[in-house]
């Protein structure tokens, strides 16, 4: 016969187990053989730790090294079970047997106890000796030797006596808008482990507790897989209004006790004054956590599987039994017998107990489960777990065994006879059609995921006795050790090394600006389309490469009102306020109608960081006016005031004119003359009706007012006229009268 075991099917028993669980228990196994193999870290056994206050309050726990706890002893964990009469007098096996069954299916499963606190006799009671927990049984008779210590909390690095550690806050003269700028900063070295001192209190206080103890040092650690290994908590720093760029870490935490992982941040004005505050407080707002796994070794589990023979044997009589009756009377099946039935009168009871004839048959996953359970609650098959391991690990194991012990229901009937032996065989009898049926199973075995072949003897044999299995593991596990210590205590107690207030005012990133501006006088230039443009340029002598400038003043400019330029430079930490000559300049004006002013510019020196463009010219507005009644009647048809001055270095006439005819007697007249020389002269033409032209001298204008008038003319040109023009020589005699009696007041 041979048999197929497919794991294929879907079922899912009232024990929990299935396909998922099954192959849990494979991996379970694989991976405890992995971890025995493997003996790179120093672990230490689980069941068993001291604790110890150090002199500054720190809590430190201790464990043993891990110990190898001896081979595997021979005896039952089960008790020993003698065998039960099934058929006592006057009473029905097939009844108690279903009495029984239905008695172990309404147990509830007891929940594994705890196992008890043990007292070992080797540990002395001390100071420094807070607190024991030992749960091992070994512990009560065996003394450890080598222990290593947990870590408890970070902590900020040392070296030379002083915290790695900076908190600053700045700001600097100029305002944010200005490119100014403040705030604060930190930065800190984190590690963990003991100290050499508190190590060594460690190690003195072990031995106090325990003679004859050495500490190893610290419990070897690995980053964390299952969480995130370095984190930084604080509300401060979670704020974008307080710490703008948030916190930077040197990535994941150090493996060894005395590695550094650095914190570092940039905070605002507002956050460096909330963070400092949170550090003069017991507790700061600033936290970081570790965490690590590391390795403990256990007494996993001792595991023993008992299958009672007779008992199964008996089981099979009561279903045959129950089939006959059945199909005597032409009844149901009773409850046992419905449940034996599955069993036994189907694929599985020929697997357990052979069959007539050769035959195929297919056994699932589903198959094997019901019948694991029905021998469970039937006593055919008793379990026993003595488990250190929590109880969702339990469901593995049970998985395991019950592959183990329908493996061995297997074994037992299973011939020396080959596979290719049972098909000759079975090819000598069969039909054409069977033997298609027989080669398509076959095919849709091999192609599911798992599937079993065995082959079984033919004939039956009746089976008794108890076989026992019995399974003893040790396990090394990752355990995850997180800590946590707030960063405050120490940045408090060394202030003056750590806090420091910098006013950013080093002259080398100090930055100059030079200010050039027009004078407003260039304005009216401008307007009156006397200049197109200025230009300038700004030279400051360092010794390495001089910061040269320029720009441009456009008539775009000024219309849009721009009349400044700005030139910013790196002072490369001169004190430019020592130098007489700051820096040169150069300035040009380009003048309406082609050319330049000056022809030739020349550099000046300037002693302050800004200077005023002034224009080479200046307006004068001269107000002329004249007396055109007394020119009429003196027959005088125009006067004509001429103007002398300089412009641009050269010499200008600009006139003034009148004429009686048109009746306008005032003028007003713009004057643009150099500003280095400003000197006006202006000369009165009169043109007679008849005497032709009069010209009065050259004069120096002292003011901005002219009255263009006969009277007004000096007396020289008016001794120089009176005879061309008679009419004058009345006003000369009037001037005269005038005159002597303003001598004869003043005599």
């Amino acid at each position: 016969m041979k048999i197929y075991h497919s794991n294929s099917g879907d079922y899912h028993g009232k024990r929990g187990f299935g396909k998922s669980a099954l192959n849990k228990g494979k991996s379970a196994v694989l991976i405890i053989a992995i971890l025995f193999s493997t003996e790179t870290f120093a672990a230490v056994q689980m069941g068993g730790h001291m604790d110890f206050v150090l002199d500054n309050g720190r809590t430190v726990r201790v464990y043993p090294e891990a110990f190898d706890t001896g081979p595997i002893k021979p005896g039952n964990i089960l008790p020993t079970r003698q065998k039960v009469d099934t058929k006592p007098p006057g009473g029905d096996p097939c009844k108690k047997l279903e009495a029984e069954y239905n008695k172990r299916i309404g147990a509830k499963p007891k929940k594994a106890a705890e196992p008890p606190q043990v007292k070992p006799q080797w540990i002395k009671a001390t100071k420094k000796l807070k607190a024991t927990d030992f749960r091992l049984a070994l512990f009560a008779t065996r003394k450890p030797s080598a222990w290593y210590y947990l870590p408890s909390e970070p902590r900020v690095s040392f070296r030379e006596n002083i915290p790695e550690a900076t908190f600053v806050k700045f700001i600097t003269d100029e305002t944010a808008e200005a490119g100014g700028t403040d705030g604060g900063l930190f930065h800190l070295m984190v590690t963990y482990g003991l100290t050499k001192e508190e190590e060594q209190e460690l190690q003195n206080a072990l031995k106090e507790a325990v003679p004859g103890a050495v500490l190893k040092g610290m419990v070897d650690l690995e980053p964390s897989k299952s969480t995130e290994n370095f984190l930084v908590t604080s509300g401060t720093l979670s704020d974008k209004g307080f710490a703008p760029s948030g916190v930077l870490t040197s990535g994941r935490a150090p493996t060894y006790p005395g590695a550094k992982a650095a914190i570092a941040g940039r905070l605002s004005a507002l956050g460096a004054q909330l963070l400092e505050a949170t550090f003069q407080n017991p507790t700061s707002d600033l936290s970081v956590t570790f965490a690590y796994d590391y390795i403990v070794k256990t007494h996993a589990y001792k595991a023993e599987v008992r299958i009672d023979m007779d008992r199964v044997q008996e089981s099979m009589d009561c279903a045959l039994r129950t089939r006959d009756k059945t199909v005597k009377e032409s009844t149901s099946f009773d409850p046992v017998g419905g449940v034996l039935g599955s069993i036994f009168l189907g694929p599985v009871g020929g697997l357990l107990f052979g069959l007539d004839k050769d035959e195929e048959v297919s056994i699932s996953e589903k198959d094997l489960q019901e019948s694991y359970d029905t021998l469970i609650n039937l006593g055919a098959i008793e379990i026993k777990i003595d488990q250190n391991l929590p109880d969702a690990d339990v469901s593995a194991i049970e998985s395991s065994l019950m592959q183990l012990a329908m493996e061995s229901f297997t074994a037992m009937n299973t011939s020396f006879s080959t596979a290719q032996e049972v098909r000759a065989r079975q090819t000598d009898s069969e039909s054409e059609a069977d033997k298609k049926t027989r080669e398509a199973r076959e095919k849709d075995m091999r192609n599911s995921d798992h599937y079993q072949l065995y082959t079984v003897k033919r004939k039956q044999t009746r089976m008794t006795g108890v076989q026992t299995l019995k399974i003893e593991k040790g396990i090394a596990l990752y355990r995850t050790h997180s800590m946590t210590g707030n960063i405050g205590g120490i940045l408090r107690e060394h202030k003056a090394e750590i806090y420091d207030e910098v006013l950013l005012n080093d002259p080398f990133f100090k930055r100059g600006s030079i200010t050039v501006d027009l004078d407003t006088r260039a304005l009216e230039l401008f307007a009156a389309n006397m200049v197109n443009n200025a230009a300038v340029e700004v030279v400051i002598p360092f010794p390495d490469a001089p910061y040269k400038n320029g720009d441009v003043f456009t008539r775009a400019n000024i219309s849009g009102g721009e009349i400044t330029k700005k030139f910013t430079f790196a002072t490369r930490g001169e004190d430019m306020s020592k130098k007489e000559c700051l820096y040169t300049y150069l300035e040009t004006w380009s003048l309406s109608g082609g050319g330049k002013w000056p022809a030739n510019p020349k550099a000046k020196c300037a002693k302050e960081m800004a200077v005023t463009l002034v224009p080479p010219i200046e307006l004068k507005r001269i107000d002329v006016e004249a007396d055109l009644a007394e020119l009429d009647e003196l027959g005088i048809r125009g006067a004509d005031v001429l103007f002398k001055h300089s412009r641009y270095d050269r010499e200008h006439i600009e006139t003034a004119r009148f004429r009686v005819a048109k009746a306008e007697g005032y003028v007003e007249l713009p004057l643009f003359v150099d500003s280095a020389k400003p000197e006006i002269e202006y000369q009165i033409v009169l043109t007679h009706k008849d005497k032709g032209k009069f010209a009065s001298d050259w004069k120096v204008l002292d003011d901005t007012f002219v009255f263009a008038n006969v009277s007004g003319l000096p007396m020289s040109t008016l001794e120089k006229i009176k005879d061309k023009i008679p009419e004058v020589k009345e006003i000369i005699d009037d001037l005269k009268e005038v005159r002597g009696a303003v001598e004869d007041i003043i005599r």
